[in-house]
């Protein structure tokens, strides 16, 4: 029998992660608005599924890191993701480890 090797991304927590460091790396336009596709196809190139990536992106909405809009073509940080976001972190702060959102 053959077991299937988990991606890096199995976890909903891991991907969400993963997720918040892409899209702080974006460049947001117009009111903070970051394409979804600046953040799914960095995903995907990278090896993660898009089931993970649905996982991931949703973990993040549920803790109220991200904001996504009823048209599902972009994101926002909110003010609890700001503290992950190119604008809440200081050069001292580059690391997600320093920067990770906290678990609510």
């Amino acid at each position: 029998m053959k077991f299937i090797e988990q991606g890096p991304y199995a976890e909903a927590r891991k991907a969400a992660r993963r997720i918040l460091e892409i899209a702080n790396s974006v460049e947001p336009v117009q009111g903070g608005r970051i394409h979804i596709e600046k953040i799914n196809g960095p995903f995907l190139r990278e090896g993660g599924t898009p089931p993970e990536y649905g996982a991931g992106l949703e973990y993040a909405i549920a803790r109220g890191w991200l904001w996504k809009h009823e048209s599902g073509t972009y994101v926002k940080f909110t003010p609890a993701g700001a503290s992950c976001s190119r604008e809440g972190k200081t050069s001292a702060m580059n690391t997600p480890s320093t920067w990770w959102p906290s678990e609510r």
